[in-house]
C-alpha cells in the first residue's frame, strides 16, 4: 500500500466512517438483537406508566377536598337556564339557598329551619347495579 492509501485509511478511521459498508444496518448497543416492535411497545408502556404515576402524584398533592371530608356540599340543584342554577347547599350544618350565575354566586336565603333532611352517608349506588335494575325493571 502507498503512503497515501493509509493515510486515506487513518482519516476514515479517525472520522468514524465504515471503511467497509456492508448491506445489513447496525444495531445501537441499546436494542441489540431485540425487534423493533418488541421495543416500541415496551416504551409505550413506560410512557403510559409514567404520565398514570404523574397524574396519581399531582392527585395526592392537591388539596382540595373530596366526597365525605368536605364541610361543603351541594344538596340539590335546579337548572333555571343555559349557565344558571339554583343549588341548596350545606355549609358547616347550615343550608343556604344560592344561584349560580356567569357572574358569580349569590346567596339568596338562608333559612333558619333545615330545607332538606341532610343525607346521612349513604353508599353511592353503582352505575353496573343500576343498569341491571333497570334492565330487570326494577328501575327507581
Amino acid at each position: 500500500m502507498t503512503q497515501r492509501t493509509l493515510q486515506k485509511l487513518l482519516l476514515i478511521a479517525l472520522a468514524g466512517a465504515p471503511a467497509v459498508s456492508n448491506s445489513e444496518p447496525a444495531e445501537s448497543a441499546i436494542g441489540a438483537g431485540v425487534p423493533s416492535w418488541i421495543s416500541i411497545a415496551g416504551n409505550l408502556f413506560m410512557l403510559l406508566a409514567l404520565i398514570v404515576a404523574a397524574a396519581w402524584i399531582l392527585r395526592r398533592l392537591t388539596s382540595v377536598q373530596r366526597g365525605n371530608g368536605s364541610i361543603i356540599r351541594v344538596l340539590a340543584a335546579q337548572s333555571l337556564g343555559a349557565r344558571d342554577r339554583l343549588l341548596i347547599i350545606d355549609v358547616a350544618g347550615q343550608q343556604l339557598v344560592v344561584a349560580q350565575t356567569p357572574q358569580g354566586l349569590s346567596t339568596l336565603h338562608a333559612p333558619v329551619q333545615p330545607l332538606l333532611a341532610q343525607p346521612a352517608d349513604e353508599v353511592p349506588v353503582r352505575f353496573a347495579e343500576r343498569l341491571a335494575e333497570a334492565l330487570r325493571g326494577k328501575a327507581t
